[in-house]
């Protein structure tokens, strides 16, 4: 019994290998690429939950100052 991988044991062998690390490799980019965004995700609802807080008090100011209706957001003016 040979104690040595022929040529095409040996190619087969090396090739299969570099696929199953490329393999790797690329689930691990995906990942990180998942928890990136998670974060991003994380991020843009807490800033949208700050400019919905923000809103609402500007729009809470107005309403108080002008009373009810709606703002021409080109003239500024306010319409009941």
């Amino acid at each position: 019994m040979s104690n040595k991988l022929t040529q095409e044991e040996l190619d087969r062998f090396v090739e299969t290998r570099k696929n199953y690390f490329d393999l790797k490799d690329q689930l691990a980019d995906i990942t990180i690429s998942e928890e990136r965004i998670k974060q991003q995700k994380s991020k843009a609802l807490f800033d949208i939950e700050l400019a919905y807080q923000s809103l609402t008090e500007i729009h809470k100011e107005i309403q108080e100052k002008y009373g009810d209706g709606k703002v021409n957001l080109q003239t500024g003016e306010v319409n009941s």
